[in-house]
C-alpha cells in the first residue's frame, strides 16, 4: 500500500478564525479577511496557481479598501502559523519506520510551499504534488491523475488522507481508497489500522 498525505489541517494546522483572532485587527478587519481573503474563490485561485500574493493584496484594496501592506502581513502570518500536528507528524513518522511509502498531494500556493518545504516532515515523501505548481487542484479529477502519471502509480494501491469530504469523494472516484482525516482517536487508529500498523 502507497499513502498519499493531504498537508493543510491534516499534518501541518490550519485555522484561520483563530489566527486572525491572535492578529492586531479590529472585529471588521478580521471577519473581512476570514470571509473576503480566505474565504474567498480568489483564495482558491491562489492555491491554484492562477494568482499570486501581490494579486490577493491589490485585490483586497480594490473590493474594501485595506491596504496591501496589511494584506501581506496577514498573509505572512498565516503562512507562519502552519506548524506541525504533532500526533499526524508522529503517524507520518511511524509509517516510515515500517517501510511503507509516502507521498503528498495538497492544495497550497506556490509560494506557500516554497516556504514550507524544508521543513523536516516533507523528507518522508517519495513525491510531492502542489496545486500552485501544477496548476490543477483538488477535488478535480485532473489532478489525482497528473499525482499517478507523474509518479508512476496506479490508484488501486493508493490510500489518501484528506481532512476535506469533495477531495475523498474525488479520490473514490477516481479509484483511490480515501479515508477523511479528524483528529481524533477513532480516526488516527482507523488509519493505522488501514495501514496495518498497531494501534
Amino acid at each position: 500500500m502507497i499513502v498519499v498525505w493531504d498537508i493543510g489541517n491534516v499534518l501541518l494546522n490550519w485555522d484561520c478564525a483563530g489566527l486572525l483572532a491572535s492578529l492586531e485587527l479590529t472585529e471588521a478587519q478580521r471577519e473581512c479577511y476570514l470571509h473576503e481573503l480566505f474565504g474567498h474563490p480568489d483564495w482558491q485561485r491562489f492555491d491554484k496557481g492562477e494568482l499570486y500574493e501581490a494579486d490577493l493584496e491589490q485585490r483586497m484594496q480594490t473590493r474594501h479598501g485595506l491596504s496591501p501592506a496589511l494584506t501581506q502581513r496577514v498573509i505572512a502570518a498565516s503562512q507562519a502559523s502552519l506548524v506541525e500536528i504533532p500526533r499526524s507528524v508522529a503517524l507520518l513518522e511511524q509509517m516510515a519506520a515500517a517501510g511503507l511509502e509516502l507521498y503528498a498531494l495538497s492544495n497550497m500556493p506556490e509560494e506557500t510551499y516554497a516556504l514550507l518545504r524544508q521543513k523536516p516532515l516533507f523528507r518522508y515523501f517519495r513525491g510531492v504534488l502542489i496545486s500552485g505548481e501544477e496548476k490543477l487542484i483538488k477535488p478535480d479529477a485532473a489532478i489525482f491523475a497528473r499525482f499517478e502519471a507523474r509518479f508512476g502509480l496506479s490508484a488501486a494501491e493508493l490510500f489518501f488522507i484528506d481532512d476535506h469530504q469533495p477531495n475523498i469523494v474525488a479520490a473514490h472516484q477516481a479509484g483511490w481508497d480515501a479515508l477523511r482525516f479528524e483528529r481524533t482517536d477513532a480516526c488516527y487508529d482507523a488509519i493505522r489500522r488501514k495501514v496495518g500498523l498497531a494501534c
